[in-house]
């Protein structure tokens, strides 16, 4: 299905992470498109996925002042 497959002897159903997690995620990731945020939302439990529009595979350096927007209002 993806790549975010877990592996054979994982639990079924969602990973659950013992910590908070925020993933950002350009809208325009050619490299690994939004489909692919969306697979991974359903296999992980607890996640904050946020997306930047027009953003491709690197939010970071593509929209810095966003990415460290987002960031900050994450961690505070």
């Amino acid at each position: 299905r993806h790549r975010f497959q877990p592996p054979p002897d994982a639990p079924a159903g969602p990973l659950r992470l013992p910590v908070p997690l925020r993933v950002i995620w350009g809208e325009a990731d050619p490299v690994s498109p939004m489909q692919n945020a969306r697979w991974m939302m359903e296999d992980l439990e607890g996640v904050d996925l946020v997306t930047i529009p027009g953003v491709g595979h690197f939010p970071q350096e593509e929209a810095p002042e966003e990415t460290a927007r987002l960031i900050v209002e994450w961690l505070l």
